[in-house]
């Protein structure tokens, strides 16, 4: 498909709400990287500098029926289905105004009736959930879509992989499993580029 011939098909109102989205993304970022650095964030924050389009773009191509499984730096997907900033600020401060009631901290926010499923630490564990969902729609006969992700940058050459994804099991089983039964599961490999400083194979 043609992507400048896609990119005519759709409106300016919808670019420009993604592109509200993209800001409101890098925003609240920067939010609360400075709480961070304030000390007041426990943990772990995880950003998607420079990857804000990615998480955007595809939470903004489904239906309100459909589901996504999102990772750490998949903030830009949570605003779009419909996490509020405050829900997230409330997340990582450990309020009980955030989705997970001061249980839980960072991304790790889900909303089945948003249709985010929670986010789990190991990576590649939100593969296994999400080739469950496509193949429980799949027997309901429903017409929904769950999108996942991972971020490395080869499936199958450790040497390539940033995060590890590829490195786990359930990875494998889950993408063995999906195509097997042909669910309606769509997952997305993120093309990272590592610093030249840093060739694969070579620990930081």
């Amino acid at each position: 498909m043609d992507v400048f011939v896609a990119a005519r098909d759709i409106k300016r109102s919808d670019f420009l709400q993604m592109y509200y989205y993209l800001l409101l993304t890098r925003t609240l970022e920067d939010r609360i990287t400075a709480l961070y650095r304030q000390g007041r964030i426990m943990g772990g924050v995880y950003t998607s500098y420079g990857m804000e389009a990615i998480s955007v773009g595809y939470a903004s191509a489904l239906e309100r029926d459909d589901v996504i499984a999102p990772y750490h730096r998949d903030m830009g997907a949570f605003l779009v289905r419909g996490i509020t900033p405050g829900e997230v600020i409330a997340q990582y401060l450990g309020k009980r105004t955030g989705p997970t009631k001061g249980k839980d901290g960072n991304v790790h926010i889900g909303d089945l009736k948003r249709g985010v499923f929670a986010f789990v630490s190991h990576l590649a564990d939100n593969l296994p959930v999400a080739a469950g969902a496509a193949l429980s729609f799949k027997i309901r006969a429903e017409s929904r879509v769950v999108v996942t992700n991972t971020g490395d940058v080869c499936l199958f050459h450790p040497a390539l992989t940033p995060d590890g994804h590829s490195r786990r099991g359930g990875s494998r089983q889950s993408l063995r499993h999906a195509q097997r039964d042909r669910g309606r599961q769509r997952r997305r490999c993120r093309l990272l580029s590592r610093p030249a400083s840093h060739p694969p194979g070579k620990k930081r």
